[in-house]
């Protein structure tokens, strides 16, 4: 029997489980829909990295194997963005307007650049697991604790917030440190110094809080993603990919 099968099988009923609650939270109206979306990304993301120690670590096809949880979630959402399966507890739970078709900006991006990130680096790299993080720690309570105690607004974009932007940096060093440190413990970047890491992870988590304020809200996943591959790429980061 594949080793593959049973971790991918806990991966997906633990995911599956998180989205499953915060639906359950938005349908009976304990957290808003906005509110939800970034309970989603926080959630997914640190499960998902974090179940990565339950594969075998010299086998590589387990990162394709693994992959396919966030593929499937995509899927689901694609169709029910393009109007080819209903499903309103998903809608209700991961559009702010009730329209299905936000699904194919946020949701379904997330879970594209969560596969590409997974087949393409994995836990060998750091820029991988980086990304991941400013997505999920940095974005997600970026949201959350500047729609809650956000008050001045960022000039250039009126639905941002200072707090929020300096939360995303704070949550996506934090974040990237604690993931980083769990992969480290599964034998993975054995070699890798977090300490010399910080100064480059200081300066992408800025640079990635800069990116997500600006005024394109349906692509901030995709442009923050490709601003952490680029800039660490640029420090030779990638290069640890084995």
């Amino acid at each position: 029997m594949n080793h593959n099968i049973i971790p991918t099988a806990k991966v997906g009923l633990l995911c599956l489980s998180w989205l499953l609650f915060t639906q359950f939270l938005s349908s009976n109206k304990v957290v808003s829909p906005a509110r939800c979306r970034k309970l989603v990304h926080i959630g997914t993301g640190i499960i998902y990295v974090m179940s990565w120690g339950l594969y075998p670590i010299n086998d590589p096809s387990s990162r394709l194997y693994c992959s396919i949880i966030p593929a499937l979630v995509t899927f689901q959402f694609t169709l029910v963005g393009m109007g080819l399966l209903k499903d309103k507890k998903v809608v209700d739970s991961m559009s702010r307007s009730g329209n299905p078709r936000e699904l194919l900006f946020g949701p379904a991006t997330y879970g594209i650049i969560f596969v590409l990130s997974t087949i393409i680096y994995w836990a060998n790299s750091p820029v991988g697991i980086t990304a991941l993080s400013l997505l999920c720690f940095g974005d997600g309570f970026a949201g959350l604790i500047g729609s809650e105690f956000g008050r001045a607004r960022i000039p250039y974009n009126r639905s941002k917030t200072i707090v929020g932007s300096v939360s995303f940096v704070i949550f996506s060093v934090v974040g990237s440190l604690m993931l980083l440190t769990i992969i480290q413990s599964y034998g993975y970047l054995i070699h890798f110094s977090l300490y010399a890491f910080i100064p480059s992870l200081i300066v992408v988590s800025i640079i990635g809080a800069i990116v997500e304020s600006l005024p394109i809200e349906d692509w901030d996943n995709i442009t923050v993603f490709m601003c952490c591959v680029l800039v660490l790429g640029w420090s030779n980061y990638d290069l640890l990919i084995i």
